[in-house]
């Protein structure tokens, strides 16, 4: 030890509260830490906050308190109009290589897009087992099919395979995945909506696309929210067709596809975690704040959807127009299906 030693404070993964501050300026006196009357008190940054937590995280794994073994889980709530899904499978080897994947669905519109992922053959829970490509596959599925499948039907998608040697995932629309390594973030999808550079320059060009400003809710604490006006829908004259992602599975394939893709090589001894989830659980996580994102870095599927569902059921403090609205409720037509699926250790 030597002086200036600053001490971090020490944070429990499995409990929300955590010390705000953290002391800088110390003496070290016979191995004893000692305040020096000139200390500072700091208060920590979020990003300060998730570091603590990231170590943590990483002293549990190697501590041996986390599985070695990769594993897959799932959870679904059909919220609103039943159009999530979402496949988990664990132990499958392609390649000669053992892996655990998942895969959801988030769709919108019409009902004909996830009809026809429901009844896809072979069922999505058996290609994932074998199909290194699987979005791609139902994408060509779709669009054998899409003459059966209206113009205002569609649905987003999110990949990803997990083996004790590499990361790959791969996404199409506004459904999110995250990518945690050694209980840091290292990778995180960009939806694709015409916020997006690489779907503003993909659709450059083209007269049928144009964009329309739309608003959202947007959280601005765990029990306040607001309507923004930021958002942006994309408007699709082929078909006449409105969406807030400007790619998609579906629609008769109006939107072009061109699946974001990730990978990473990792070491067997490496802690990942990989979170895919529907943007019905992401528009009701607050990320601005420590708990939440401790929730994501370390919570359950069942737990997280399980959040999700209370958020869309509780009161609000809406802000409009710089005022307070107390003990406002989101309606119940504007609840989103919700599904999670959390790959690795």
């Amino acid at each position: 030890m030597q002086d200036g030693f600053i001490n971090r404070p020490a944070v429990d993964v499995h409990n929300s509260q955590m010390t705000d501050t953290f002391v800088v300026n110390a003496a070290v006196i016979d191995d004893t830490i000692v305040r020096v009357p000139t200390c500072v008190i700091m208060a920590l940054t979020l990003e300060d906050q998730i570091a603590g937590l990231s170590d943590a995280i990483m002293t549990i794994s190697l501590c041996g308190m986390r599985s070695r073994e990769l594993h897959s889980e799932a959870t679904i709530k059909q919220l609103c109009k039943a159009q999530d899904e979402v496949y988990v499978s664990s132990g499958t080897t392609i390649d000669g290589e053992k892996y655990v994947t998942g895969l959801l669905f988030d769709g919108h519109g019409t009902d004909d897009c996830v009809r026809a992922i429901r009844s896809h053959n072979p069922p999505i829970g058996e290609l994932i087992k074998t199909d290194l490509d699987p979005i791609m596959t139902v994408h060509g599925t779709l669009e054998s099919l899409k003459h059966n499948i209206s113009f205002h039907s569609g649905s987003t998608a999110a990949y990803a395979r997990v083996s004790s040697t590499s990361v790959d995932c791969s996404s199409v629309g506004d459904s999110y995945l995250y990518v945690f390594v050694n209980g840091k973030l290292a990778w995180k999808s960009t939806p694709h909506t015409m916020a997006n550079p690489s779907e503003v320059a993909r659709h450059s060009g083209n007269r049928n696309v144009s964009t329309k400003a739309d608003s959202y809710i947007k959280l601005l604490s765990e029990d306040r929210i607001t309507q923004s006006p930021d958002g942006l829908r994309t408007i699709f004259a082929l078909g006449g067709v409105r969406l807030v992602p400007s790619m998609s599975l579906g629609h008769r394939n109006v939107t072009g596809i061109a699946p974001e893709r990730f990978h990473l090589d990792v070491k067997p001894t490496d802690f990942v975690r990989v979170v895919g989830m529907s943007d019905g659980v992401h528009d009701m996580l607050y990320l601005d704040g420590f708990d939440d994102n401790r929730m994501l870095m370390t919570s359950s599927a069942e737990e997280l959807v399980n959040l999700a569902q209370k958020r869309y059921s509780q009161e609000w403090t809406l802000v409009h127009a710089g005022r307070d609205y107390p003990k406002q409720r989101i309606g119940p037509t504007e609840w989103d299906d919700c599904s999670v699926f959390i790959l690795g250790h």
